[in-house]
């Protein structure tokens, strides 16, 4: 069964969201949904969290259902916490994923895949950017959900020393990145890490807006929900939530938001001053420059997270990675519905498991 998300089923959904911290995906745990939970929940939601021990671990799924219209019609859709909201607000969940505490991921995908065929209530589960080899992949792949490619991961592994990888990338990246690390020695420029969370996420977002704005786009820091969640990622320091810039002077060019977590630098938001660009690109400057910090550090991937297949950050020498979209049909009327529409979708492709 299904119960609406009042204080008492609130709570209980946050300790087992806390209890699973510790192993649970960035995204698809406590540090993320936390703040979520306490911003963007609607007063009809329903929780489906799914939790099941397994010998001495267990397996979570943080879901959800959200009635959404289609059409004229309402739709029930089973999603993950933390998606599911108004393109204007919301906060862009990737990679969302199944925790597996001391779970074989083979076996937890089994647990999730028996757990979604007998599920009801629902009419479709829809899930976004989704790795093609995580748990809940192979979880829908053996439930036979229709998926269709919405993305690339643009990963990057890191080397032990910076120079080393630059010494492994294309001439033209090499050649170009060395220029560009000459050209801040000359002039100057320095790296600011750790920006103080109230200023630099104000100066963030007027640099992001000014962007987008000039292009006659609402860009997401016009919405209070989606500033509010990350004003308090950074203020709580939620996996590991961090601004930097690139300056000259006390002038920023280019500034830089992300988390370091699990030993990855995610970068997830950034903006550049267009009025200081000359020909110089301060936010691919300060990439690399981020990109060496990392290293410095000892994390062991820079994650660009989602782009498409012409993206700059391709640049950098990474190895992208396909991120699916799926949508897996349920047991009821209008879910047979879904399932027929998209069957006649071309772009949406049937696993080879069985429902």
């Amino acid at each position: 069964m299904s119960a609406l998300l009042s204080s008492s089923e609130k709570l209980r959904v946050k300790a087992l969201l806390h209890e699973s911290g510790d192993v649970s995906p960035a995204f698809s745990g406590d540090q993320w949904l936390l703040p979520w939970l306490d911003i963007y929940l609607r007063a009809g939601d329903r929780s489906r969290v799914y939790w099941q021990t397994h010998g001495t671990g267990g397996v979570l799924a943080p879901l959800m259902i959200r009635g959404a219209k289609r059409r004229g019609v309402i739709i029930r859709e089973l999603r993950f916490l933390g998606t599911g909201d108004d393109e204007e607000d919301e906060i862009a969940t990737e990679y969302p994923d199944i925790t597996c505490d001391g779970v074989a991921p083979d076996a937890a995908a089994d647990m999730v895949a028996d757990y979604l065929r007998q599920s009801r209530g629902w009419d479709v589960f829809l899930a976004e950017a989704v790795q093609e080899d995580s748990v809940l992949g192979k979880a829908l792949d053996r439930c036979g959900g229709y998926r269709r490619e919405s993305g690339l991961r643009y990963c990057l592994d890191l080397r032990s020393d910076f120079e080393d990888w630059l010494c492994h990338l294309g001439s033209s990246s090499r050649g170009k990145f060395r220029r560009t690390l000459r050209r801040i020695d000359e002039t100057g420029l320095s790296l600011r890490l750790d920006l103080p969370a109230n200023e630099g996420f104000e100066e963030l977002s007027r640099l992001h807006q000014r962007r987008w704005e000039a292009r006659g786009m609402r860009g997401v820091f016009s919405s209070p929900k989606f500033c509010e969640f990350h004003r308090r990622m950074l203020a709580e320091r939620r996996l590991g939530a961090h601004l930097a810039g690139l300056y000259q002077g006390d002038l920023p060019l280019a500034l830089w938001y992300g988390f370091d977590f699990g030993g990855v630098r995610y970068f997830y938001q950034g903006g550049f001053n267009p009025d200081r660009a000359d020909g110089f690109s301060a936010g691919e400057a300060l990439h690399l420059l981020m990109i060496r910090d990392a290293i410095s550090r000892g994390l062991r991937c820079y994650d660009f997270m989602k782009g498409g297949a012409d993206s700059w950050k391709a640049r950098f020498g990474v190895s992208p990675q396909p991120l699916f979209d799926w949508a897996l049909p349920g047991k009821s009327l209008r879910g047979a519905a879904v399932r027929v529409a998209l069957h006649r979708a071309p772009d949406w492709q049937r696993s080879r498991g069985v429902a």
